[in-house]
């Protein structure tokens, strides 16, 4: 997989939404990387505070 800038802390603080789509803002924490590892922190998130499956699915 190709490498490219992820984001580095994407969480529901971070993204705006306007109910059709959804942006990811606070980029303080970017870098190049895989974008598969952006998935891992909105699942530590999602577990970590009992948001469940459903929730990291949808976000």
């Amino acid at each position: 997989m190709r490498e490219g800038v992820i984001q580095g802390d994407p969480q529901h603080r971070n993204a705006l939404h306007d109910g059709d789509t959804a942006v990811l803002c606070d980029w303080d924490t970017a870098a190049v990387g895989r974008p598969e590892w952006d998935l891992v922190t909105i699942e530590v998130h999602c577990r970590r505070f009992g948001y469940g499956q459903p929730h990291y699915q949808a976000f």
